[in-house]
């Protein structure tokens, strides 16, 4: 790791931290003072503008970009001589949170394998092109919707497995509705696709992929998603990679 990336890393846990302590005293604990978030807000940007100005201020044009400096001037100003604590906060978290995201996607991790070549040779065109756009998002720090994606290459693998084997009515209940994804792991442990020890962790990949595309309020971390990843691989190898008995 060279000393940009320790740097980054750094920053990126003492942002955490800062964020912890700005949450609670928006819920009136009140730990830290105005003026204490404020010196410690402008502490950061001193320290962002030195490591990468981009963070700041994104794809911005120079007008907005003079809109926010003015902007912060005036949060400033506010959080001095202003009452209004829970507002002044809120602008702050609201930047904190920006900056948390683009120095994650700033330490992205490259170059992970979802599956092993022997494997992703073997898969279904569609699934190859599922696998690749999961791969790019987990490379890029955009967990949440790798975990969409992962979730979907889960479904389409079974149902391309079942169409395969031309058992794709078995898909369907008796008013011809497509059956959920955990109803479908669960026939493809009946017919031994995939074995029941798999099969019955394979849920969590549903679970991941719901909480990803349902839920705002829940954030994905890189543990969640490493464990999703290990079942797909597992389960992409019993579908596709495995010779038929």
């Amino acid at each position: 790791m060279n000393t940009e990336e320790e740097s980054l890393h750094r920053l990126y846990e003492e942002l955490l931290l800062f964020k912890q302590m700005l949450d609670k005293d928006l819920s009136r604990k009140f730990y830290l003072t105005i003026a204490d978030h404020i010196n410690r807000y402008n502490c950061f940007l001193q320290e962002i503008n030195k490591l990468s100005p981009k963070i700041i201020y994104q794809k911005m044009d120079p007008d907005v970009y003079f809109l926010l400096k003015k902007d912060e001037e005036r949060m400033i100003k506010l959080g001095i001589y202003d009452q209004e604590f829970s507002s002044v906060l809120s602008i702050i978290v609201n930047r904190v949170d920006f900056w948390i995201l683009h120095v994650r996607n700033m330490l992205h991790v490259k170059g992970k394998k979802f599956v092993p070549d022997e494997v992703y040779k073997k898969l279904p065109t569609p699934i190859m092109k599922i696998m690749d756009e999961a791969t790019g998002c987990y490379e890029h720090n955009y967990l949440t919707a790798c975990a969409v994606m992962l979730r979907k290459a889960l479904e389409d693998s079974i149902y391309l497995k079942f169409r395969m084997t031309n058992n794709v009515d078995e898909l369907y209940d008796k008013n011809k509705r497509r059956l959920n994804l955990e109803a479908m792991i669960h026939k493809s442990k009946e017919l031994h696709y995939i074995n029941s020890q798999l099969a019955d962790r394979l849920v969590t990949i549903k679970l991941f992929g719901d909480v990803g595309a349902h839920s705002f309020r829940i954030d994905l971390w890189h543990e969640d998603i490493d464990h999703c990843i290990d079942l797909i691989r597992l389960a992409l190898d019993e579908l596709f990679a495995k010779n038929e008995p």
